[in-house]
Parts: structure tokens; C-alpha cells; sequence
């Protein structure tokens, strides 16, 4: 005990009487401690810590000494068989989906400027055919009137020219 104190106040930089140097030189033990309390020391210090030259022997010993432990196949085995592809497919489909949100995206930005330029009314309808758009609702029902009597105008003169070949 006393030897342990006396090599501590050495490293400290104290003075210590007696053979310590001696008996420092001539003793694994004393060495292993030196060692250990310079280390002690560094990381307290937080200074860097080289390895010691030991260390990949220690290493070594400590990967022999080590059990291999092997795991059973089981359930998670074969679930990984078939799930592999569908976790495949999933992250793809992510993918595509943020690529097209980000383009929809990107292209609604640049395009501001063009969205406030079109016309808040809409004037095209929603078929095929173009249709007159007009205010004045009275003459649009004259149209539709005289338009109706035309059609059946030419259905009696067609139910008539019927009539007359059937006879």
C-alpha cells in the first residue's frame, strides 16, 4: 500500500524517498501500475490516449476467448423470402410518388405567373362543341322556338311523304 501512494506522488512530481526508481525498473507489477496511472491521469486530464503496444495482443486474446453464438433459422428466415421483394416494391413506389409530387410541385411554382393570367369565367363548356355565350336570354328562346318548329315542319312533310307512298 505504501508502494502504491509512493509511486503516485512520483508521477505527481513529488519527491519520494527511498529505492522507488529501482525497484520501478525491476518490477512488472510496479510497471503495470506506472501504466495504469498514467492513463488514470490522461483521461482525467482529457489529453489523447495512445494504445499501448499490448493492445492488439489484448485484443486478440479477448476475440479467442469470445463465443461464437450462432442463431437458429427460423420463421424470420423465411419471412425475409417473400418480404424482401415487397419492401423492394413499396420503397420504389415511394419513391415515384415523392419524384411526381415533387415535379406537380416545381412546375405549379414556375407557373404562377400564367395561372393569374387566365380568365376567372369559363367560357368553354364542357362538351366537345363550341356554344354561343350570350346575355340576352329572349332572343336565345326565339331561336330555340323557331329551331323546334322547323324540326317539326319537316316531320309532318316527311310523315306526309309517307303517308302518300303508303297509299
Amino acid at each position: 500500500m505504501q508502494q502504491n501512494e509512493n509511486l503516485s506522488a512520483y508521477i505527481d512530481g513529488e519527491k519520494v524517498e527511498g529505492n522507488l526508481a529501482e525497484a520501478l525498473c525491476s518490477s512488472a507489477e510496479l510497471q503495470q501500475k506506472w501504466q495504469n496511472y498514467h492513463t488514470v491521469r490522461s483521461v482525467m486530464r482529457g489529453e489523447e490516449i495512445i494504445l499501448g503496444n499490448d493492445f492488439s495482443l489484448k485484443m486478440e486474446a479477448l476475440l479467442e476467448n469470445e463465443e461464437m453464438k450462432v442463431q437458429p433459422k427460423g420463421r424470420i428466415v423465411t419471412l425475409k423470402r417473400w418480404a424482401t421483394p415487397l419492401m423492394q416494391a413499396g420503397i420504389a413506389a415511394s419513391v415515384c410518388f415523392v419524384a411526381v409530387i415533387g415535379v406537380n410541385t416545381i412546375n405549379n411554382q414556375n407557373n404562377d405567373e400564367f395561372v393569374q393570367d387566365q380568365p376567372v369565367l369559363q367560357t368553354l363548356p364542357f362538351t366537345d362543341s363550341i356554344q354561343q355565350v350570350s346575355l340576352n336570354l329572349q332572343e336565345e328562346i326565339q331561336k330555340i322556338e323557331d329551331e323546334k318548329k322547323k324540326q317539326e315542319e319537316e316531320l309532318q312533310k316527311e310523315q306526309e311523304e309517307v303517308d302518300k307512298v303508303q297509299q
